[in-house]
């Protein structure tokens, strides 16, 4: 619930300032309210998931990263070029680096399970796979998973 209310908070500020790029109407007080809603985002609208404790460091890279880019948009003088060209591409750029960290994190977890099969590998790579069906994100998830349940079992 948490995470949907941030994302629309979050695509109601990205439609308030193409709103206010296309009209023309001074917004420095845009800037700083992306950085807030940003930081608030970061801080309480994230969910824990399997992969907090692996993608710490990352994740503070990005958000810094976020927020630089934000203040970059406030220096170049709210152009609605810089939301086109910088902002949302790393936007997305953010959001395809975290899909793929997740997916090594995934692929490394998966792979000691199988080497190593002790327990707790064995369970941290069904939670990672698990977490919104993401073994069906993979040529080989579905297998990958049915063999670790059958593990457990064992």
């Amino acid at each position: 619930m948490k995470q949907k209310l941030g994302y629309v908070l979050m695509i109601l500020i990205l439609v308030l300032g193409i709103w206010l790029f296309v009209s023309g109407k001074p917004a420095e007080w845009f800037y700083f309210l992306m950085v807030a809603v940003l930081l608030i985002t970061v801080l309480f609208f994230t969910r824990k998931n399997p992969f907090d404790k692996l993608t710490k460091t990352h994740k503070f890279f990005i958000s810094v990263l976020s927020v630089f880019i934000v203040l970059l948009g406030y220096e170049l003088n709210h152009s609605p070029y810089y939301l086109l060209f910088i902002f949302l591409p790393a936007c997305f750029i953010f959001y395809a680096w975290e899909e793929r960290l997740y997916e090594k994190e995934i692929t490394k977890a998966v792979e000691k399970a199988f080497s190593e099969k002790r327990r707790e590998d064995i369970q941290l790579a069904l939670e990672l796979l698990s977490y919104e069906n993401r073994y069906l994100r993979f040529e080989n998830g579905p297998i990958w998973f049915n063999e670790l349940q059958k593990m457990t079992k064992e």
